[in-house]
């Protein structure tokens, strides 16, 4: 299946791994936008290549501050558990129920540097 994705479906996704990467994860792919989960271990130069490679506009982090962030992107943070559950799904609160998705409407874009270095992102 080919996608043809603009950079305003992608969010990139930071959090390590957690009940509320899941959380965060799950409610970005239900709310139609394309997740795009990023390492938080790996080092700052290849995410920004991954970054520029794909072009997310919204960045959700547990650590927002260690992420490389283009003017572009809006990084905004997640997974803390002390804010109320609608606030932590990368910037965005849910007012009224979410879509109901079908299987085939639910994406997920990942980026692998492979034995070139260089980004290469794969549906």
């Amino acid at each position: 299946m080919a996608l043809h994705l603009e950079g305003d479906q992608v969010a990139t996704l930071s959090t390590g791994f957690s009940r509320e990467h899941l959380e965060a994860e799950h409610w970005i792919m239900a709310v139609g936008l394309v997740r795009m989960p990023l390492d938080p271990s790996t080092p700052p130069a290849e995410i920004a290549a991954q970054l520029a490679h794909a072009g997310p506009t919204r960045s959700c982090s547990s650590a927002p501050s260690r992420m490389p962030s283009p003017p572009s992107i809006t990084t905004s943070a997640c997974g803390s558990t002390s804010a109320p559950p609608s606030s932590r799904r990368c910037g965005r609160t849910a007012v009224s129920p979410l879509p109901l998705l079908g299987l085939h409407d639910l994406a997920s874009l990942n980026l692998t540097g492979g034995t070139t270095g260089a980004p290469k992102a794969w549906p």
